[in-house]
């Protein structure tokens, strides 16, 4: 009967998480593991709000002060996974800490610490908790690779490329890992090195487009076009229905100087995704390249109220106020962008 009620109590946790949680409340389950085991379901539904709820539910029935350290650590954990704010991610810093203090040698929780710090903005902080998460448990490659990438952001490249080097040689058939590797060679000024990692990539997910996208970013930067042209048509024929290979193929035919070709992969990329401010920008590029600035600028025009950062198109309409000699609007234009940014 004991098991059946803590079941239940899952259940109604997972399945009537819309209605109200008095009466769950009322069933806690008695051991922590069960506890803590309702906070990890709940979190799945994405609801902070009850989470937060349920915790302080199980806080004021308990019979100490301290709660299990599983409780905190799925406490923390649920937070980290619906929370929406700051002090969210404070609070489940505060919770993984408290199931830190308690068992410090759970590899986890020094993980699920790494989560909340970065969380926060202090990647000090989620550094060292992956580095203590890994003296704990080193032969986890997804955390070998977690590592790289707060080294990645903390400018320390040369060890970066080491974690994802680890991460790749324990689990070498997943693709996630040559592109990290690849980004970590670039940032370390190591070009040839990158494209030699996303070839291999290639060879490990030969039906993913991933590798082959980020190839022809490698070879764009390079200014290899043509190596950079072959990769994107391979990823676009391999995920037609993705938009981000479509514009990757129409940056990359604007250089060619085929901007009817631009126009082509552009147009493509906004049937999938009407809209899309990139795709836009591309396509007005494409427009101006093919004589016809008129319908360029129709086109700037309804993409800059779409776009997060609309400095590129602002550029693209002082050129093409520039080009028709529109000295009227285009000192104002100049003035505007010069005062924004």
């Amino acid at each position: 009967p004991g098991v059946v009620k803590r079941w239940k109590a899952r259940g109604e946790v997972a399945f009537q998480y819309e209605e109200d949680l008095q009466q769950v409340n009322n069933d806690l389950p008695q051991q922590p593991s069960d506890q803590a085991a309702m906070l990890s379901t709940l979190s799945r539904n994405g609801d902070s709000t009850k989470v937060a709820r349920l915790f302080h539910s199980i806080q004021s029935q308990a019979d100490t002060e301290l709660l299990h350290h599983s409780i905190y650590a799925s406490y923390a954990l649920a937070l980290i996974t619906t929370g929406q704010d700051q002090i969210a991610f404070e609070q489940a810093a505060e919770s993984i800490t408290a199931a830190i203090d308690q068992h410090s040698t759970n590899a986890i929780y020094h993980v699920i610490h790494a989560r909340a710090a970065q969380q926060l903005g202090d990647w000090q902080t989620a550094l060292h908790a992956m580095q203590t998460a890994l003296s704990l448990w080193s032969d986890e490659p997804r955390w070998q690779a977690k590592l790289g990438d707060i080294l990645l952001f903390n400018s320390q490249y040369p060890e970066a490329v080491l974690h994802y080097l680890s991460a790749i040689e324990m689990e070498s058939g997943y693709l996630q890992h040559y592109i990290d590797l690849s980004q970590a060679y670039l940032s370390n000024g190591e070009p040839g090195q990158a494209i030699s990692t996303l070839q291999n990539a290639t060879k490990v997910a030969p039906d993913k487009p991933e590798a082959y996208l980020a190839l022809a970013g490698v070879y764009y930067e390079q200014q290899n076009f043509i190596q950079a042209k072959r990769n994107a048509d391979m990823a676009s024929r391999i995920a037609p229905k993705q938009p981000e290979p479509l514009l990757m193929c129409a940056q990359i035919a604007l250089k060619l100087d085929d901007p009817g070709q631009a126009q082509v992969k552009s147009e493509a990329a906004l049937d999938l995704v009407p809209d899309d401010p990139r795709a836009l920008l591309l396509l007005a590029k494409a427009f101006s390249n093919l004589g016809d600035p008129g319908q360029a600028m129709d086109v700037v025009e309804t993409a800059i109220p779409l776009a997060d950062d609309p400095l590129p198109l602002y550029l693209l309409r002082a050129e093409l106020l520039a080009a028709a000699d529109d000295s009227q609007r285009l000192l104002p234009e100049l003035k505007s962008i010069a005062d924004q940014y």
